[in-house]
């Protein structure tokens, strides 16, 4: 039931092409700029002596008592020495925070791509770092395994969405630029769609995990890669074989043209 070689698992995969779209290939130096989002918040002239990151890093101790709520970042603020009216400083409340989590966590992903395409014994390439990158990515869910379904469901709010799936296809993105592709062509969005599905449906899976140390999912992560290697051999041959259909057909026809005197230039 998890195969992604039917065609609705298909249609799941392209229905990302939309976000995707708005994303381009760039190199890693474009990095940098999300590094520092959450201080640059703090800027905006409304709020001066007040560091909003201090705030938000304090706030990730309280989400396992509170969940992602005004009260963590209440008491985020508090354990900082900033009055808990400082939560005021977030009025989007809980989103704010899983904001600021996720772009710590894709920052995070993206030193760990580098250190695994740049050591010097064996770095890995390919489909072996897409794999390992999606493990290590879930990794940084453990922590706050037991409230990660609050914040998916305040992630699918209509007024969350769009900034939710920004941030997922960027890490897509991330994660395929080191990986080597560099394709621009439909294969490009095919490749994204592919890795959500697996990211996605591995998500989902490890919410409910209960097996030590996650192996299940781990299990499961490793059953879906394959899943995908195979659903690509299989496009792969179909393609070869439509294309020599093709050819053979195309042959076949010219042969019989000659014979019966069409292909002949004096007939």
């Amino acid at each position: 039931m998890y195969m992604y070689t039917n065609m609705s698992s298909f249609r799941f995969r392209l229905s990302f092409i939309g976000i995707f779209s708005s994303v381009n290939i760039r190199n890693s130096s474009r990095v940098s700029s999300r590094l520092f989002c959450s201080e640059a918040k703090s800027n905006d002239g409304s709020s001066p002596g007040i560091d909003r990151k201090l705030i938000l890093d304090s706030s990730l101790q309280f989400v396992s008592q509170y969940g992602w709520s005004v009260k963590a970042l209440e008491s985020g603020a508090k354990a900082v020495d900033f009055p808990g009216v400082a939560h005021g400083l977030f009025p989007s409340g809980g989103i704010e925070l899983i904001e600021h989590f996720e772009f710590d966590c894709n920052a995070r992903l993206i030193k760990y791509l580098e250190d695994m395409t740049t050591r010097d014994n064996e770095p890995l390439k390919g489909g072996r770092l897409v794999q390992s990158a999606v493990e290590e990515r879930l990794q940084m869910l453990i922590p706050y395994i037991d409230k990660w379904p609050e914040a998916l469901s305040i992630k699918a709010y209509p007024s969350n969405a769009v900034g939710s799936l920004e941030r997922a296809s960027q890490m897509f993105d991330d994660i395929w630029y080191y990986a080597g592709d560099r394709s621009t062509d439909f294969n490009w969005y095919t490749k994204r769609g592919i890795l959500a599905a697996v990211y996605c449906t591995t998500e989902l899976y490890m919410i409910q995990d209960k097996s030590v140390n996650f192996q299940d999912t781990w299990d499961f992560l490793r059953r879906r890669f394959q899943d995908t290697r195979t659903f690509t051999e299989c496009r792969q041959q179909a393609e070869g074989i439509v294309g020599g259909a093709y050819e053979f057909g195309s042959a076949a026809i010219t042969t019989v043209m000659n014979l019966v005197g069409f292909g002949s230039r004096n007939r």
